[in-house]
């Protein structure tokens, strides 16, 4: 019995999603009773929990054998092991990071500049130690891609795949609500662009077979943009357009075109 056939899809899903949301619970409960402390610390928590919950809980509840070999069969269909060279990799990520970036830079050009407002790249606003780069970026595609993507596959057609694992990674955004500092505009702009990037971060773990270019975008992108686009985290009517098309749907649709036509060509050669 190989890892993730233990269970059908529907439950599969329900238990995946629980045992994320105990984790976040547990982090933050954990974080509290510390109290003030460094912000690295903070992220060191949440990095060891999740750490915990992807290697250690989710091969012991997803697969019946608890010896060695479904262990490497886990990391084989998370796609953590993977036959993609690294040059391969890096490939992958530096173009489809800098049609993000680009497309980050032109929107926040387009905005400020209909607006008056001078318009500046802060490389200062980067956030490349905080808990939104780095959790989101490697444990998110480990959960939404690795496992509830590769759950639904076994079940359905890509396409719809794609569609229902990005449905369900732009819903657990909602939780972003509770927060009592987040502001529902920008909460129903993540959701948006969560759902285009769960797309396209669906589509480019079915066509490499791997996550580690998908994780490297994924934290590249949460990392820097602020840095392209600056102010995109105090969401505005009059930026929405702007932030919702340049940030998520924009760049989503270009690599997404880019990956399909790049195995068509290949396909001919």
């Amino acid at each position: 019995m190989n890892t993730l056939d233990r269970f059908r899809t529907t439950p599969g899903i329900i238990i995946i999603l629980l045992l994320y949301l105990a984790t976040l619970i547990v982090s933050d409960f954990l974080i509290g009773v510390i109290g003030d402390s460094p912000f690295n610390i903070n992220v060191l928590i949440k990095l060891i929990c999740f750490a915990f919950l992807s290697f250690i809980i989710y091969p012991r509840v997803l697969s019946k054998k608890k010896t060695r070999g479904p262990f490497q069969d886990y990391l084989n269909v998370i796609g953590l092991n993977t036959k993609i060279s690294p040059g391969k990799i890096f490939i992958v990520f530096i173009t489809c990071y800098l049609l993000f970036a680009g497309s980050q830079l032109l929107g926040s050009w387009l905005y400020h500049s209909s607006n008056g407002i001078p318009f500046r790249i802060v490389f200062g606003n980067h956030s490349f130690l905080a808990s939104n780069s780095i959790i989101s970026g490697i444990f998110e595609e480990i959960v939404f891609r690795g496992l509830i993507l590769t759950l639904i596959l076994r079940q359905h057609s890509k396409l719809k795949s794609i569609l229902i694992s990005s449905g369900i990674f732009a819903a657990i955004h909602l939780l972003n609500l509770l927060n009592p500092d987040a502001e529902s505009l920008f909460v129903g702009s993540q959701i948006i662009w969560a759902f285009s990037l769960g797309a396209m971060y669906a589509v480019l773990f079915i066509e490499t077979k791997s996550l580690w270019p998908i994780i490297l975008i994924h934290y590249f992108i949460n990392a820097l943009v602020n840095v392209w686009f600056p102010g995109l985290d105090k969401m505005t009517m009059d930026l929405l357009p702007y932030g919702v098309l340049s940030f998520g749907i924009v760049p989503a649709v270009l690599t997404i075109f880019l990956t399909q036509y790049s195995r068509t060509v290949v396909k001919k050669a």
